[in-house]
């Protein structure tokens, strides 16, 4: 399939499962935006942890080595 997007957890980079947009927000996997924006993330991650991530400023590092520094 050519243009196919792997997607990602925002928070800790981890790949997600090869499934279509609305199967991942039905098993918890992704948040859907007022913006009409779905932001995909582990389903373990607690709602405040992703919060952050929405919030938090772009840079260029994983959401591992980001969410290290976010918490000072």
């Amino acid at each position: 399939m050519i243009g196919k997007v792997q997607r990602v957890c925002c928070v800790c980079g981890i790949r997600l499962p090869d499934e279509r947009r609305e199967d991942l927000i039905k098993r918890g996997c992704g948040t859907q935006l007022g913006t009409g924006q779905v932001l995909f993330h582990c389903p373990h991650h607690p709602a405040d942890e992703i919060l952050k991530m929405i919030n938090a400023t772009p840079i260029f590092q994983t959401g591992k080595d980001y969410r290290k520094y976010a918490n000072e």
